[in-house]
């Protein structure tokens, strides 16, 4: 897989995800992250937070490829939670 096909992959995803009702907050002045990811099977929310440190290194993680979003960079990482 080239480049150009792993950032489609990374685009798609978010979108699906985001049509699916997943989301991500991000406050950089805290920092902090938050992922939601729906609901599970019982209707109970699935939600990561991130503060400090841990939101820090996720959100370094996401400049490795600046050519897609935060929010669908996250979103496509998720999907292996």
């Amino acid at each position: 897989m080239d480049i150009d096909e792993l950032i489609g992959q990374i685009e798609e995803c978010g979108r699906y995800c985001r049509a699916d009702g997943m989301s991500v907050e991000i406050n950089y002045s805290l920092p902090y992250v938050a992922v939601n990811l729906g609901k599970d099977r019982h209707g109970d929310p699935i939600e990561y937070v991130f503060r400090g440190e841990e939101a820090d290194n996720l959100l370094m993680e996401c400049e490795s490829l600046d050519c897609v979003s935060e929010e669908d960079y996250i979103l496509w990482q998720a999907q292996g939670w």
